[in-house]
């Protein structure tokens, strides 16, 4: 009796740990540019994700804008080119480390949020 009360807690620690959720939405948010080397963003803007999948630029809000957000890959679609990296979130604070797609050099740029 003794080993099957051992067996079920152990059993429920082992689950209990599992069911958290570790995936992080950022849909509905919105997050300010803190620093960015990269000269087509600009620091102080927002950046907005819609939870219809789109997002604005609050700087360039003429400019459409898709995104994809899934285990902390983020990719933004512009008109005729797109991002794609890493999207970490710490607390309300983010990095996103990412690449153009048309460039060919795959030059690596760092962004950091804050969420809003």
């Amino acid at each position: 009796m003794a080993l099957f009360a051992m067996t079920i807690s152990v059993c429920l620690m082992s689950c209990s740990s599992n069911d958290e959720d570790l995936s992080v939405s950022i849909s509905g948010t919105t997050w300010k540019v803190i620093s960015v080397d990269d000269e087509d963003f600009n620091v102080n803007e927002n950046i907005t994700f819609h939870k219809d999948g789109t997002a604005t630029l609050s700087a360039h809000s003429w400019i459409p804008i898709k995104w994809m957000f899934k285990d902390n890959n983020l990719v933004l679609f512009f008109d005729t080119d797109y991002t794609k990296g890493n999207f970490s979130i710490k607390g309300d604070a983010a990095t996103y480390l990412y690449v153009w797609e048309s460039t060919e050099d795959n030059t690596l740029y760092t962004m950091t949020l804050q969420k809003q």
